[in-house]
């Protein structure tokens, strides 16, 4: 049957220059490794290098693809298996509140979000196909001449034109994904999960037991929240540039700040990613003290990825429990801390 035979060529062919582009694209920009394990949320004790072991498993793919036989029967399921895990994977990340960029092709990328979950999906049902297709006929991908001729197979017509539509629905998941997360705010408020204890995988992070290394933004002075909590209680709040709830702490800040620094120093930080000038994660924004360089210390605290969060030190240096997620669980905690001040005043109403 040369119409299901042309469909198989034209969804390996499709799938294998798209497995190229993400396996190469992660391995061109492996140095991103850590945002991706932050932006799918994974646990902490997953290593970057998993990252770059998937991209070679994705350019094997992408090769085997072109083969013949049982070689491409083989990649077409170990495509399918491993579309279906990241499909999970992000479908698990979003519910988490991830908002970041997957790293999914390197540098050109698509924020975790709906559109990614139907790209990804989409590239589920396009594997399952290609994995049906090759039970059904053999494949072999050198004869894509052959396969092409016209034949008088009822099929041959159709299947070709539903392969088509197939990869032209990947097509436009695809840029439809990256377009999306270029356009989609990075503060997204996931509206089931505002937050809350339990819900995120910064819910339960580990006493701070090593160095919390952040740099001065004015100064470029480097410092240890960790030693400096032994001196004085720490408040940190991670934010991010653009993010419209850490507006919102920045005003509350504004606010409370005499009565909080009664109690403890307050740190308001920024991640910097590497490539990023502290100027950019900051978006000359002065409110924005503090610089975490490559977020070290926001993972050392088993922060993921979403802003803003706030954290408390104590003197011995350990983390108060529990870290508060959101613009309102912040402010609560501000106001927690300001409480404590000899001079403190509340506000009627």
């Amino acid at each position: 049957m040369l119409g299901i035979l042309q469909s198989a060529v034209l969804l390996s062919l499709a799938l294998s220059v798209l497995f190229a582009r993400s396996g190469v694209g992660k391995l061109r920009h492996w140095r991103s490794a850590e945002s991706t394990i932050t932006a799918l949320r994974l646990p902490a004790w997953v290593p970057g290098f998993a990252v770059v072991i998937f991209a070679c498993v994705e350019v094997l793919i992408a090769v085997a693809l072109l083969g013949n036989g049982v070689v491409v029967q083989g990649a077409a399921i170990a495509a399918f298996v491993c579309a279906a895990v990241f499909l999970v994977l992000v479908v698990r990340a979003y519910r988490l509140g991830s908002a970041d960029e997957c790293g999914c092709f390197g540098a050109s990328s698509a924020r975790v979000g709906p559109w990614l979950i139907v790209r990804n999906a989409v590239l589920v049902a396009t594997t399952a196909a290609l994995v049906a297709l090759t039970f059904v006929s053999p494949l072999n991908v050198v004869w894509f001449v052959r396969a092409l001729q016209v034949s008088n197979d009822p099929l041959s017509g159709w299947l070709p034109l539903v392969a088509a539509v197939v990869l032209a629905a990947l097509a436009v998941s695809v840029f439809a994904a990256e377009w999306a997360g270029r356009v989609q705010p990075a503060d997204r408020e996931h509206p089931e999960h505002p937050g809350h204890s339990g819900v995120s995988d910064a819910a339960n992070p580990s006493p701070a037991l090593g160095p919390l290394p952040v740099l001065d933004a004015a100064t470029g002075v480097a410092r240890d929240l960790t030693m400096q909590a032994r001196q004085k209680a720490q408040l940190v709040l991670f934010v991010q540039a653009g993010c419209g709830s850490c507006q919102q702490v920045l005003a509350k800040v504004a606010e409370a700040r005499d009565a909080v620094e009664q109690v403890a120093e307050l740190s308001v930080v920024a991640g910097v990613w590497p490539g990023r000038s502290g100027t950019e994660a900051t978006g000359g924004d002065e409110r924005l003290t503090t610089l975490d360089p490559a977020n070290a210390s926001a993972r050392q605290l088993g922060l993921g990825s979403r802003r803003p969060q706030g954290v408390l030190l104590a003197t011995d240096g350990s983390v108060v429990q529990p870290v508060a997620q959101g613009a309102d669980e912040i402010a609560e905690l501000i106001d927690a801390v300001a409480a404590a001040a000899p001079t403190f005043e509340p506000r009627e109403g």
